[in-house]
């Protein structure tokens, strides 16, 4: 957006691999050195330009984390599984903004992070493309979207411009829940992460935001038809790729620890409360009701979550809600949920700045308490 080059992405022969030299350590880092995973990555099929050979792509997640660190851009991991919600919670962020003119705040797809002149850099900004413009409308317009299949990872790069305020440039990793998915039976339970990621997660030089998906549900929310399925091991699936991936973290993420942070998400929480006009006001969540569920449906993950013994100010446990979506796609969109993560999201890339964390939109003003209540009641009645 601004007219910078994007990074040039010049693929390192196999042979030619190099490991990134070491970052430097401070007391709050682990010991070990950031290394770049060893197993190729192949690439979407789909560009026929691309090269074929595998192990041209080794280097991708360094790559990436080398451009993002010089272009100031502020990375948010998303991890879970199919059906947890991943794509849904990007598609509703992006809409948010796109729709609501009270917040003061555009958005809009930045450059490609890696240069289009090679045919990886196409693909990924491309898919970057596809997801913030056409999937964006397509949610909004009410279109179910389908479950996230791709072949290889990648970043939405957005510039995030509110009003009389620094605008931060964010890049959205997107990503197939089936990669963190818990293999039974085998040697090992949990998958390695893909090369990409593990790469980029590695070795980024900078404070990243970690996003943990546990959804409320595995199944539909809102059904026209139809009973429920039981959910529980994919529930239990869920929960041990959360474990999962926070060890992975634990393993592969050497330095700036003390500059990540990190949110487990309950996501599909209007499952809670369905037809309850509350579910689109963030600040009715209950902290001890949402913590007991997490004990109860995802103690895994949550034991995970509090063993890694963060600092207050780097995790934070909290609910979402993308909206009332059904089989059929977007009936109500819900956008208090959003703009609280929004406001998370800028006030942490702030902080990485070492600038003063604040608000990016104006304040929001509430409707009258008996109002709600009216509100709520009618909704409870008509569902």
């Amino acid at each position: 957006m601004d007219g910078a080059q994007p990074f040039e992405y010049r693929p390192t022969a196999p042979a030619a691999a190099t490991t990134p030299a070491a970052p430097q350590q401070n007391d709050n880092d682990m010991a070990a050195e950031p290394q770049a995973p060893q197993d190729a990555y192949l690439m979407n099929a789909s560009v026929q330009s691309a090269p074929t050979d595998p192990g041209e792509y080794s280097n991708l997640g360094v790559d990436l984390a080398s451009a993002m660190a010089g272009e100031g851009i502020q990375p948010v991991v998303l991890f879970g599984t199919n059906n947890s919600g991943k794509t849904s919670l990007l598609l509703s962020l992006f809409s948010t903004l796109k729709t609501q003119s009270r917040l003061e705040t555009g958005l809009f797809l930045s450059d490609p992070i890696l240069a289009t002149s090679s045919p990886i850099g196409q693909k990924l900004h491309q898919d970057a493309r596809h997801t913030f413009q056409v999937k964006t409308q397509q949610f909004m317009d009410g279109v179910k979207i389908g479950k996230t299949n791709i072949d290889l990872p990648f970043f939405i790069p957005v510039e995030f411009r509110p009003k009389n305020k620094d605008p931060v440039r964010f890049a959205f990793l997107e990503s197939n829940g089936e990669w963190y998915r818990p293999t039974r039976g085998g040697d090992t339970l949990f998958p390695q992460l893909k090369n990409a990621i593990e790469g980029f997660v590695s070795c980024f030089q900078g404070g990243i935001l970690f996003i943990y998906l546990v959804p409320y549900t595995q199944s539909e929310v809102y059904r026209s038809a139809g009973g429920g399925v039981t959910d529980a091991r994919e529930v239990e699936d869920a929960s041990l790729a959360i474990s999962g991936v926070l060890q992975a973290y634990n393993d592969i993420r050497a330095s700036h620890r003390h500059q990540d942070r990190h949110m487990m998400l309950v996501s599909k929480w209007d499952a809670h409360e369905k037809g309850n006009a509350d579910l689109a006001d963030a600040s009715s969540v209950d902290r001890a009701e949402l913590e007991a569920f997490c004990d109860r449906r995802y103690n895994q993950a949550l034991s995970t979550f509090r063993g890694m013994q963060l600092p207050a100010g780097q995790a934070m446990l909290n609910a979402y809600s993308s909206g009332i979506i059904n089989e059929n796609g977007l009936r109500r969109p819900c956008h208090d949920y959003p703009e609280r993560l929004w406001t998370w999201l800028y006030r942490s890339a702030l902080a990485n700045r070492d600038a003063m964390p604040v608000s990016p939109f104006p304040e929001k003003p509430q409707p009258p308490a008996l109002w709600r209540a009216i509100t709520s009641v009618l909704d409870k009645l008509s569902s």
